[in-house]
């Protein structure tokens, strides 16, 4: 599996990175493996649509938002 060139800077990024996504679990899972790029998210989310307690992606936002103390004005989605 190959994602986009810019990946790699991933690592450069000096604020906490975190990664939301949705689809089943196991593919998922599965692609931050094959991608190598776990170990330059704080946190992954999946929200994963074979199962039945979802909270769905803004569900993910607002529970890292507080976990960590943000203000909504000071994250950033892409994707």
């Amino acid at each position: 599996m190959h994602g986009y060139g810019d990946l790699d800077v991933l690592g450069d990024l000096p604020q906490p990175l975190f990664l939301v996504t949705a689809g089943f679990r196991r593919l998922q899972e599965s692609k931050v493996r094959a991608l190598g790029i776990g170990p330059f998210f704080a946190d992954i989310r999946i929200d994963a649509i074979e199962e039945a307690d979802r909270i769905g992606k803004q569900g993910h936002f607002e529970d890292l938002r507080r976990r960590h103390g943000f203000e909504p004005s000071e994250m950033l989605v892409v994707g």
